[in-house]
């Protein structure tokens, strides 16, 4: 579980750099940015006050902590708490945004060239092997621990390096670490496994978070997990030191949004991955490039999709609704002259059965049919799926109609049905980014995940 810091300093309006007011910012990841002053930016008290009733909000305060650190705060919110008997009121600011490390007016400035992110599964999905351990014994007692980091380049150490056509490049890079904090009775090593994302023309805050918020959905996709980043530092040029004469390091910026989900404390179970970067090494690039490619059709599936893996510790119909018309979509927009053959051969045994009212377009009968038959070779699709069941329950809870559908489900059924069209969305999902199905068959069938074992 990541830990609230606190910072302690000075903070001041960018428009105002000689007005600095005492306060405290308390930094909670994934959950809040509030910070508390005592005093205001308002020349009286009672201006103050009134901010609390106003629905404008600050676009950034600058502040100095008492560390010598340089923070920017974004689209700040006011809410006041004003003693009475002081002269002065404590006023309170919620951030959305947080960069720790520089000043800077505007998330959309484009000022940076390299953001490097630590997500914790991503150690897992692939492994950075950089340190090397041996135990040494006698008689049953370890005598001897030796401890190796390798001696590999940075460029040696990168596992897969992706570059997109926006001008992104994305590099998977294995990373070791030795601290021992200048203390003569302690020492921690650490390897871990980081993404590098590098732009070719320099970018701002908002669109290196974009980034690595999308490359998390895709490490979720992976390891049908809901992923958070731990960190996620961005670097300037304008931001560095010198260390003689031709060595200069860049300064790391911390950025975070309130909104961003902190990570999960809970145990990482690489056997309930779906597939690891050694699973899908020769066709990560091309699977990387596809989930971060500018199809608008695919981005509500993609969503879905995501939004479906994210365990919320409840089930309603809504869980159903969010995976059937993800599929619903994939069929129309990816399948749509499949789905018309099946739709073709429906309405022509109807006519041949005197059913003169059969509709002749496509409809969600024929779409889960269509997919059914694209995935009967993959073992965890339930080829007896009550299409009747997905048809009735989908028309009911998308309408809400008094009349209720004779083949409708709730409760357990509902989520039984549901758990089964999330495996056949996932495959779809799949087969867009560019996987066999054999290889979906490979990743369904060999992970322990309990999505994926057979009902």
């Amino acid at each position: 579980m990541q830990t609230t810091t606190i910072f302690k300093g000075k903070w001041w309006l960018p428009e105002k750099p000689e007005d600095k007011v005492s306060g405290v910012l308390t930094y909670n990841p994934g959950e809040t940015i509030t910070l508390e002053l005592i005093g205001n930016f308002q020349d009286s008290a009672q201006d103050a006050f009134s901010l609390m009733f106003q629905n404008e909000r600050v676009p950034v305060i600058y502040g100095q902590a008492s560390d010598g650190s340089d923070i920017s705060l974004f689209d700040c919110g006011c809410y006041i708490h004003r003693a009475y008997k002081a002269d002065f009121p404590i006023a309170k600011y919620q951030a959305r945004t947080i960069a720790i490390g520089i000043h800077i007016a505007d998330i959309n400035e484009k000022r940076f060239f390299k953001a490097v992110v630590k997500i914790p599964e991503l150690s897992y999905w692939l492994f950075p092997k950089t340190i090397e351990q041996q135990y040494f014994t006698e008689n049953d007692k370890v005598t001897r621990v030796n401890v190796q980091m390798d001696k590999l380049s940075e460029s040696e150490r990168t596992a897969a390096r992706t570059s997109l056509t926006s001008g992104y490049t994305f590099s998977l890079t294995r990373d070791a670490l030795f601290d021992n904090s200048n203390s003569l009775f302690s020492a921690r090593f650490e390897q871990f496994t980081s993404l590098k994302i590098e732009s070719k023309s320099d970018s701002s805050i908002k669109g290196f978070y974009e980034k690595a918020v999308r490359f998390e959905q895709f490490l979720s996709l992976a390891t049908f997990k809901d992923v958070s980043y731990s960190e996620l530092c961005i670097y300037s040029k304008d931001c560095y030191k010198t260390i003689g004469k031709e060595t200069t390091i860049y300064e790391p910026i911390r950025i975070d949004t309130a909104f961003h989900k902190a990570p999960s404390d809970k145990k990482i179970e690489t056997s309930n991955f779906l597939f690891n970067y050694d699973g899908v090494k020769d066709k990560y690039n091309d699977a990387l490039k596809k989930w971060f490619s500018r199809d608008s059709q695919f981005d509500a599936i993609r969503g879905h999709m995501l939004e479906s893996i994210d365990y919320k510790g409840h089930f309603s119909y809504m869980n159903f609704l969010i995976v059937i018309q993800a599929i619903e979509g994939y069929g129309w927009r990816y399948r749509k002259s499949a789905c018309q053959t099946t739709a073709d051969i429906r309405y022509a045994k109807a006519l041949k059965d005197g059913k003169k009212s059969e509709k002749k377009q496509i409809i969600l009968n024929d779409i889960i049919k269509t997919l059914l038959s694209d995935y009967k070779d993959i073992s965890c699709i339930n080829q007896k799926i009550k299409i009747a069941a997905v048809v009735d329950s989908r028309h009911y809870y998308s309408h809400l109609t008094e009349k209720t559908k004779k083949n409708k489900v709730d409760g357990i059924k509902l989520f039984e049905l549901t758990q089964e069209l999330r495996k056949l969305l996932f495959c779809c999902v799949m087969t867009y980014l560019g996987f066999t199905n054999a290889e979906i068959q490979k990743h369904t069938s060999g992970t322990n995940n309990f999505a994926f074992r057979k009902q």
